[in-house]
């Protein structure tokens, strides 16, 4: 989009009326001043786009207004700025307020929403800063209240006609400063002017200026005005640290020849020691003429001022001269810059050159190119005597192209800027160790990188707003073992997709991943890197595959089958290294047929239920031989079972919860009957009956 200078404006001084007039070379010449000036002057500037949309800047390229112009005027819906923060929303005529329209604090809290007339509130109501209606004003008329950007109070009182007028009080900091009366929103009538909780002025205003009565200094007179006229010392309002005191003559109510300015170092003290900050000619209120600047009573600036704004003399760094010249907005023109002996260092023409910059207690601040008055090419930048920056700069609004950036002496970034922050490709740097490299955006890492510890590459991939985004990455714990590496997904460390995890920079697992669990194919190996589950994961666990189980003493305790997360299918057990089962699992128990070994031995195979003995199954002894055939349940004989000794049967028949119980047979070691008929068998403390069958007849015996 183009945009292009429609108009300049330039504040002339004529008595106490100030016009806005536009700029023309007839004006120049009458002034005697010159062009670059009326940007200064006129504290703004304005551009068109081609939609008709009209933006309105400050002398330092801030944004005030935003909206539709017509005639050179707002006119239609627009927006005003207080720092690039939104204060009033609303329609304007003829480059006022008019019409509905709300005022807004830093927050973007509404403080009033109503109708304006004329730039003043005619119809609406104010809010607090929780959103209660405070006061409501009809017709220009009512008790309102004013607020800042910040929802501190600064003025409550009366309103007539949509200007402040009866009595009212101003605050700033929530402490007091006026009470008194006013007439068409200005300071007329009787009222009282204080500082810091002190009164420093009791009389009449004329026109918003003291006019006649008595100024205070710790409760004592100090100076007398009538009809605008006396020599004065007041206090003017700077911060709670830093009061200013002004000592002069007083024509019509403004400061008018010589006056000097005095800043007092011990805030709520009045009596604390002065310091001069500035002696000079005044002018309907403002430095105009012959003037000088202190600070810490030494000088720092003493020339030409024209409107409180310094145009030609010369510059002190502690005490000796540093520059001498012409100025625009208190920035070196045309002139030339010494060192400490005196010789010339630099010059600048025109707003060109390159030049030398100093704070206030005369530190170097900045040294580097100048175009058009601003900071414009290579230099370099200073903060206590240590460099900050060295690199490019372009029109003053901060670094702007290539650069590096330092602290404590120490390279912490190297890389593209724009507007004073890192934007572009661009290094980081701790410990001189590169710690980034990649784009940035706005000041924050954004777009892809590299992400560095210990020279050790821990993240590649997206970035937004200063955060790792997607990409992959590597996990080091405090003794800097690798502990994982993976993805970044959405911003956080959901270990979507593959990743590895370590254990003593030993790969435990390798495999795939879904927020932040493992899932998928996957790999587990024990500290000898030998694999111990190879198979299917779901939520963070086994699901499917084959796998390995190890003790704390890296003892294998099992190896088979997974299905759903639990062990399923094919299974062997271990203890101490030796084989104690194999056969069938489900659900992670032992189920279906198997075999149990004892130091090798097999000792039992048949069926499992639920982890126990049940079904069809043999028992055998150390040497191996048969001692059981028959069935199970709930881990013991139970149903038609066979036992055997010397691999030779020795009982046939009926048992109940591992006894004998019902019919059986007994044999001798010639496989001879030797016995036939019923069992009954009870645990120890029943009584056991016998019933035997021995030749047709029946014996009943009690045990």
């Amino acid at each position: 989009m183009l945009y292009f200078i429609k108009t300049l404006f330039l504040y002339i001084d004529e008595g106490t009326k100030l016009k806005i007039i536009k700029y023309n070379k007839k004006l120049q010449n009458i002034l005697g001043i010159k062009m670059i000036h009326y940007k200064y002057f006129s504290k703004r500037y304005i551009i068109y786009d081609k939609n008709n949309i009209t933006k309105e800047y400050n002398i330092n390229d801030h944004l005030l207004f935003k909206g539709k112009y017509f005639n050179g005027m707002r006119n239609g819906k627009g927006r005003e700025y207080y720092s690039g923060i939104l204060k009033f929303e609303g329609n304007f005529v003829d480059g006022k307020k008019n019409g509905y329209g709300e005022e807004y604090d830093y927050e973007n809290r509404p403080i009033f929403k109503g109708e304006y007339l004329n730039n003043n509130k005619w119809n609406g109501k104010g809010y607090d800063k929780n959103g209660e209606i405070i006061y409501e004003i009809h017709n220009g008329n009512g008790e309102i209240k004013e607020f800042n950007m910040f929802g501190d109070l600064i003025f409550e009182g009366e309103c007539k006609n949509g200007e402040i007028n009866g009595k009212g009080k101003e605050y700033h900091d929530e402490k007091i400063i006026f009470e008194g009366e006013y007439k068409n929103g200005k300071r007329n009538g009787k009222g009282k002017d204080y500082l810091l909780g002190c009164l420093i002025f009791d009389g009449e205003y004329n026109n918003g200026l003291p006019w006649n009565g008595k100024g205070y200094k710790d409760n004592k007179v100090v100076y007398e005005i009538k009809n605008g006229i006396g020599h004065i010392s007041f206090f003017g309002r700077g911060n709670q640290f830093c009061q200013t005191e002004f000592e002069g003559e007083l024509i019509n109510g403004k400061l008018n020849g010589k006056c000097k300015e005095y800043e007092l170092d011990e805030f709520f003290e009045f009596s604390g020691e002065r310091k001069l900050k500035f002696e000079g000619e005044y002018l309907c209120g403002k430095r105009k003429g012959k003037g000088k600047i202190y600070y810490d009573n030494q000088i720092i600036y003493e020339g030409e001022f024209l409107y409180n704004i310094l145009i030609y003399g010369k510059y002190y760094v502690k005490g000796r001269l540093q520059f001498e010249g012409e100025y625009i907005n208190s920035k070196p023109w045309n002139g030339k810059g010494y060192d400490e002996n005196g010789n010339i260092i630099y010059e600048i023409k025109d707003g060109n050159g390159r030049i030398q910059e100093f704070n206030l207690r005369g530190d170097l601040i900045y040294d580097g190119e100048y175009k058009n008055g601003k900071k414009t090419g290579k230099g370099k930048m200073y903060k206590n005597d240590k460099i900050i920056f060295e690199g490019e700069f372009l029109n003053g609004a901060g670094w702007d192209g290539k650069g590096k950036l330092y602290k404590d002496d120490e390279l912490i970034y190297e890389g593209e800027f724009r507007r004073g922050e890192q934007h572009g490709k661009g290094k980081e740097y701790k410990n001189n160790k590169l710690i980034y490299e990649g784009k940035y955006f706005n000041g924050k890492r954004d777009g892809k990188g590299k992400e560095y510890e210990d020279n050790k590459l821990i993240f590649e991939g997206e970035y937004l707003q200063g955060k790792r985004w997607n990409g992959e990455y590597k996990e080091y714990n405090d003794k800097d073992d690798l502990i994982f590496e993976g993805k970044y997904l959405g911003g956080e460390k959901k270990l979507d997709g593959k990743g590895k995890e370590y254990k003593d920079n030993k790969l435990i697992y390798e495999g795939e991943y879904y927020n932040g669990m493992r899932d998928g194919k996957g790999k587990e190996y024990n500290e000898k890197g030998e694999i111990i589950f190879e198979g299917e994961y779901s939520e963070g666990q086994r699901s499917y595959g084959k796998g390995k189980e190890y003790n704390e003493k890296d003892e294998l305790i099992f190896e088979g089958e997974y299905i759903d997360g639990r062990k399923n299918g094919k299974i062997k057990e271990y203890k101490n290294n030796k084989v104690v089962y194999e056969g069938e699992y489900k659900n992670g128990r032992r189920d279906g047929k198997g075999k149990e070994y004892e130091n090798n031995i097999l000792i039992y195979e048949g069926e499992y239920f639920k982890g126990i003995r049940e079904g069809k199954g043999k028992e055998y002894n150390e040497k191996g031989e048969i001692i059981f055939e028959g069935e199970y349940y709930e881990g013991m004989k139970d149903g038609y079972g066979k036992e055997y000794k010397d691999n030779k049967l020795i009982f046939e028949g009926i048992f109940i919860k591992g006894m004998k119980n019902g019919k059986g047979k007994e044999y001798n070691e010639k496989g001879e009957i030797i016995f036939e008929g019923e069992y009954f068998e009870a645990e120890e403390g029943q009584l056991w009956i016998l019933f035997i069958k021995i030749f047709n007849f029946i014996y009943k015996l009690y045990l």
